[in-house]
């Protein structure tokens, strides 16, 4: 592994260690927040933990590889940590750099990740902000390459009438319960294992329940 490589998981984990030191807080902001059970949110966070002390198993994604600039991303009002974990942890070990909005419900949970997030360059928040505004920025600014959003049909059918426009890539939360796909070579105990877990979180309450 190149140092360059090493650079980048090394901010990986402590992005990890920064989430871990405010579970707490995060536990409480997300029960103000959204109503979440506690168990739920403490869940969450040892999720994005464990996923940045482990990027290391990401390498054979990235490496060779060059950056391809810009991930934007409006977190949803649930797992705003995961989201942060997932797409943060992969921009910072690919090199590139991710922008991020959060959910009108859920002021307080971004008040913590935006500090969470604040000492590390490759991530910047632009919270507050109207979220129809941050999307219409995203899909006219070119530096923006990838963009995850998320919500009802309402909001597909907004981006859906500029995709014409753009060349980036799109990523979004449509509504209903998305299926899971277990490939052949996969260690079927901890497939088992986990899909379990994502259908029955909060009681299938969750807008990635596997069904």
């Amino acid at each position: 592994m190149d140092k360059v490589l090493e650079e980048r998981l090394q901010v990986c984990r402590e992005l990890g260690e920064k989430i871990e030191q405010a579970k707490h807080d995060l536990i409480e902001a997300a029960a103000k927040d959204a109503g979440f059970p506690k168990k739920i949110t403490s869940i969450e966070v040892d999720l994005s933990v464990e996923h940045l002390k482990t990027m290391e198993e990401e390498i054979k994604y990235v490496e060779g590889k060059k950056p391809f600039g810009m991930v934007a991303a409006v977190f949803p009002y649930d797992a705003p940590t995961v989201m942060l974990a997932r797409l943060g942890g992969a921009a910072i070990l690919g090199g590139n750099r991710l922008r991020f909005s959060f959910s009108s419900l859920t002021p307080l949970s971004a008040e913590i990740i935006m500090h969470l997030a604040r000492p590390f360059s490759d991530l910047e928040s632009v919270y507050p902000k109207d979220n129809r505004d941050f999307g219409k920025e995203c899909v006219e600014d070119p530096e923006v390459r990838v963009l995850f959003i998320s919500g009802a049909g309402q909001v597909g059918e907004y981006y859906k009438n500029s995709i014409d426009h753009f060349d980036k890539i799109f990523f979004a939360g449509p509504g209903g319960m998305p299926v899971a796909v277990v490939f052949p070579d996969t260690d079927s105990e901890k497939a088992t294992q986990f899909i379990t877990t994502r259908a029955f979180i909060n009681g299938g309450q969750y807008c990635t329940t596997i069904k």
